[in-house]
């Protein structure tokens, strides 16, 4: 996948900045080609309504939102918030 919006993320400390690392490496190598690949390859995420997908990061309290243009192998970062804030739509 192609990757953009990096520069949304949030660096909040060295275990919250290693999970993204590792998160954003993941992402870059995957061959996602539907909703369930990334359920399968990530269990604690899911889809919203809108389509986009929430990934939880690590015990943190913050979650990524990342919109997938699955026919197109790019992912958008739209947002990362704390948990309690709600993603906007």
């Amino acid at each position: 996948m192609r990757l953009i919006g990096r520069d949304k993320l949030k660096r909040t400390g060295a275990e919250v900045d290693r999970w993204l690392r590792s998160w954003c490496a993941e992402v870059a190598h995957a061959h996602w080609r539907s909703p369930e690949d990334i359920t399968d390859q990530f269990p604690n995420a899911w889809i919203r309504s809108d389509g986009a997908f929430i990934f939880p990061v690590n015990a943190s309290g913050y979650s990524v939102r990342l919109q997938v243009a699955f026919q197109h192998s790019i992912a958008l970062i739209l947002e990362m918030n704390r948990i309690d804030v709600p993603h906007a739509t």
